[in-house]
């Protein structure tokens, strides 16, 4: 069974947490700016958020974690393309990707813990083999095929199972962020 680590975080941990959670709703406008209309956004964000969660050791406590978030997605950005084969017709203009950066930088304010209370929020209102599933795989690293044999579940199942709940996650936040209902 997964534990709840993400709630009993060091303090530098629990920092990094607060940061992460924070910041989501900057990154989201961040990468959709970049990506205008395509339909990976949401994908680059998860890829992104894992990135800085594996890399969290390499974050400078007090430095601007927003700045270090978009530099990421910016690169996991061009991972995703380049993935998908899309490099030969998309142009990554540096110049426009600095700008955007700046303006979202400049144009973002620091979110209190309301995204971290209401993302918790959520979890909780999950079943727990769905929670304990997300954890496995998004906290613990699980790989998609350790997933799916602990389960009994195929690959391509828990694929379409884990997109749906972080769906359903980001919805609930959403929600919750919108009403101002992250402590209720």
């Amino acid at each position: 069974m997964a534990s709840y680590a993400f709630m009993h975080h060091s303090a530098p941990e629990e920092e990094f947490v607060n940061e992460l959670t924070a910041s989501q709703p900057a990154l989201q406008a961040f990468i959709a700016s970049l990506m205008p209309g395509d339909p990976g956004t949401d994908d680059v964000l998860q890829r992104t958020n894992l990135t800085l969660w594996r890399k969290r050791e390499t974050y400078r406590s007090g430095s601007n974690f927003r700045a270090w978030a978009f530099e990421c997605a910016k690169w996991t950005m061009r991972a995703y393309f380049k993935e998908k084969q899309r490099g030969s017709w998309l142009v990554v203009d540096e110049d426009l990707t600095r700008a955007v950066t700046e303006r979202m930088l400049e144009q973002t304010p620091q979110s209190p813990d309301a995204p971290q209370a209401a993302l918790r929020m959520c979890l909780e209102r999950l079943r727990p083999i769905d929670r304990d599933l997300l954890l496995s795989h998004y906290e613990e690293g699980e790989t998609l095929a350790e997933c799916a044999k602990r389960s009994g579940r195929t690959p391509g199942t828990l694929k379409v199972t884990l997109f749906r709940l972080r769906a359903l996650l980001r919805r609930c936040v959403s929600d919750r962020l919108a009403t101002g209902a992250a402590s209720a």
